[in-house]
């Protein structure tokens, strides 16, 4: 067996997560007064709309989304992070076979135009990510426009404070369609072992060394079969050069977009799995 050679040895983890965010369609048509007597009823047209936004960016998820109905999004983030990262996608509707779409984004003075393109999900989505720096050290407002022919039909607005101001009880990441945690995660006869989750694709696996009871260092590795449930520990512990001591191991899961992690749904951690001796 050869595990994925994507580990990352970290000392902090910050999980990301997201999920589909839904909307009212701009444009939909509206429930048509009844006709009298020689009244002719002209159907009413329907043309490309914003239906969901479905990922913001980088330790965003999807956030917060209000929706006035007439395609205008708003997403608020109280962050004193130094830099994040804005890549939103969306879930459109009516859109042209062969119509061109696009994403103006607007912070400040500076503007940028770019393509879309549909992912395997359908979800309309920009090659790369934008880098807004230090958006916790002044108030920020990014806008992406979305252009279908040149034309705008709605658009997302994020913006940002300092945490000091996040009201109480508002969750940055609300999450709707995100896996669950990996269940009966144990280690029976040398090998790390797990329930499956559904609609999982990838499975990360995590290895804390504790020490006086507690996690002090930590290392992450992708399984090795994309929708397997078991690992050696040995070759775990042989790939990540794990030094002798003793672990505790927890599981995520998530889908896989464009052939990568997708931190949009990624799952919670499983609960730890008891005292593996190592070395």
């Amino acid at each position: 067996m050869t595990i994925q050679r994507t580990a990352v040895k970290l000392l902090v983890a910050v999980g990301l997560s997201a999920a589909l965010l839904g909307g009212l369609v701009p444009g939909q048509a509206s429930a048509a007064p009844l006709a009298g007597p020689g009244v002719n009823l002209e159907a009413v047209a329907t043309g490309p709309a914003i239906e969901k936004i479905t990922y913001i960016g980088s330790s965003l998820g999807t956030s917060e989304v209000t929706n006035d109905g007439q395609g205008n999004f708003v997403a608020d983030r109280y962050t004193d992070a130094r830099a994040t990262y804005l890549s939103p996608e969306f879930a459109l509707t009516d859109v042209p076979a062969a119509a061109t779409v696009e994403l103006r984004t607007t912070w400040g003075d500076s503007a940028k135009r770019v393509t879309l393109t549909q992912n395997r999900f359908g979800l309309w989505e920009q090659r790369g990510s934008s880098d807004f720096s230090r958006p916790g050290e002044r108030r920020l407002s990014v806008r992406f426009d979305v252009l279908v022919d040149r034309r705008s039909i709605g658009a997302l607005t994020v913006n940002f404070a300092p945490a000091a101001e996040q009201p109480v009880g508002f969750d940055p990441n609300a999450v709707e369609g995100q896996l669950a945690a990996p269940q009966n995660v144990r280690v029976d006869s040398g090998r790390l072992t797990w329930d499956a989750v559904p609609g999982a694709e990838r499975y990360q696996i995590t290895a804390l060394l504790i020490d006086g009871g507690r996690a002090v260092d930590l290392w992450k590795v992708d399984s090795d079969n994309l929708t397997g449930t078991s690992e050696s520990v040995a070759e775990i512990a042989d790939f990540l050069d794990l030094p002798a001591g003793d672990y505790r191991f927890e599981i995520k899961a998530s889908t896989l977009h464009n052939g990568f992690w997708n931190g949009s749904v990624a799952s919670p951690y499983s609960a730890r799995t008891e005292i593996v001796a190592i070395g």
